[in-house]
């Protein structure tokens, strides 16, 4: 594995410390809702996203929808600290399965609903964006 991809998985590994960081004493803040559907967002996207590096590796060119792999009702009424072990525990199956990649998985492509064609890195560069903007998001409910 190349130092950009080591890089990646980095990134990823420590965004569920920095979650669990933020929400930590929040549950009772006047912001708890909208951190709540921050994480359930991060949730359904951290699903998603490792639904779709399965579904590239196992499939050529597979079309990848926006939809797939939602957050059920009843998870995403759980408390702050319970959603951020849920993201931490979704996380953990994503490393594992990028830790257990080839290089040839990495440079695999589907058509991504949105975003058009895509490799395994540009998926994971983006969910690395997602996590900078959720990591923001956070910080703001919390000093707001």
């Amino acid at each position: 594995m190349t130092d950009p991809l080591h890089e990646l998985i980095d990134l990823l590994a420590e965004t569920p410390k920095q979650v669990k960081s933020l929400v930590t004493g929040q549950q009772e803040s006047a912001n708890a809702a909208t951190i709540g559907a921050v994480l359930v967002d991060a949730l359904a996207e951290e699903r998603r996203v490792r639904a779709h590096v399965i579904k590239m590796v196992h499939e050529n060119t597979p079309y990848l929808r926006q939809r797939d792999a939602g957050v059920t009702t009843e998870e995403a009424a759980q408390s702050l600290d319970a959603l951020a072990e849920a993201f931490g525990r979704e996380r953990g199956e994503t490393l594992t399965l990028l830790m257990n990649l080839s290089m040839r998985d990495w440079e695999r492509e589907g058509i991504h609903e949105q975003h058009g064609e895509q490799s395994v890195e540009d998926l994971i560069e983006r969910l690395v964006e997602h996590d900078r903007a959720m990591l923001d998001r956070l910080n703001q409910l919390r000093k707001a």
